[in-house]
């Protein structure tokens, strides 16, 4: 058994030895010039996704969100088990 491991592990290792593609060249040319990207705070998030909702006169749909969430919470806070199902797991034997 332990012949037939060996080579397999063998043949697993050298398998795992590949080379990694060049990465830089398959990004395009220019963009180790370009300028990084700016992070943003939450607060200026908000500040955007507000002011284009406002642009295209779409409503905000994180109240919607909210409350769906908070209704599917409430849902899951009730009992895994029926009434049945709970009497006869407690008096299963242990």
């Amino acid at each position: 058994m332990t012949r037939l491991l060996l080579p397999l592990a063998l043949a697993a290792a050298l398998g795992a030895c590949t080379q990694f593609p060049e990465l830089d060249v398959a990004a395009g040319p220019g963009l180790a010039e370009a300028e990084p990207l700016p992070f943003l705070t939450t607060v200026e998030m908000a500040a955007l996704a507000a002011e284009s909702a406002a642009e295209t006169g779409a409503e905000d749909p994180l109240p919607g969100r909210v409350a769906r969430l908070r209704a599917r919470a409430a849902a899951l806070r009730g009992p895994v088990f029926s009434g049945g199902d709970r009497a006869r797991l407690t008096g299963a034997p242990g």
